[in-house]
């Protein structure tokens, strides 16, 4: 009776990760099992590297340092590490005096970093002026509606009554003493009368 020969069977192949080894496709024979193509080791691929870049840390949010990983299956070669916040590096914003004609501010704080507003400066109003005697006595500016005082205004109290001219009293005077010396005359007319009759 004549050999059967082999009853071939493919090996599949198997392919090579980047950890473990594969194996190239070969053949055996069903019925005993011989080898016919033996199957040869493929070595593994080893990791394809790719570089996780570093994440600076701002002053609010939290950063990372660089890492890195295989593109090919993923495994974490080098574990990003989280890096704290920085905070804010505060800087005083000086306040600003409020003059009569300019407003000012209060004092504020920013961020020298980010330059974010830690304490936001507020708006005061300006003062305005002070006038006195035809000036502001703060600053020393002109009052636009300043009038100079005439000097009769100035040593004349505010209750005393205008003088009369000197002509006008004259005439009142001369009026007084005409009334007086009729009043007079009246009087003597009348004394001269009654005392004549008693004589």
């Amino acid at each position: 009776v004549a050999a059967l020969g082999h009853t071939e069977v493919v090996d599949a192949a198997v392919a090579a990760t980047c950890t473990e080894a594969g194996k190239t496709e070969g053949k055996h024979c069903s019925v005993c099992n011989t080898v016919l193509v033996a199957q040869e080791t493929v070595a593994a691929l080893g990791h394809t590297e790719v570089v996780d870049a570093a994440v600076a840390a701002t002053c609010t949010d939290a950063g990372k340092t660089e890492g890195k990983h295989c593109s090919v299956c993923n495994t974490v070669l080098v574990a990003q590490e989280t890096v704290a916040a920085l905070g804010h590096t505060e800087v005083v914003d000086a306040a600003v005096v409020a003059t009569c004609t300019e407003a000012g501010k209060t004092e504020g704080k920013h961020c020298s970093v980010c330059n974010e507003v830690l304490v936001a400066q507020e708006e005061i109003k300006a003062k305005g002026h002070s006038f006195a005697e035809g000036k502001c006595s703060v600053c020393g500016a002109a009052d636009p509606d300043y009038v100079e005082p005439k000097p009769d205004d100035q040593q004349k109290p505010d209750n005393q009554e205008p003088e009369q001219p000197e002509e006008e009293l004259g005439f009142f005077e001369a009026i007084w003493k005409a009334i007086v010396d009729f009043f007079k005359s009246i009087g003597d007319f009348f004394a001269g009368l009654f005392g004549g009759n008693k004589k």
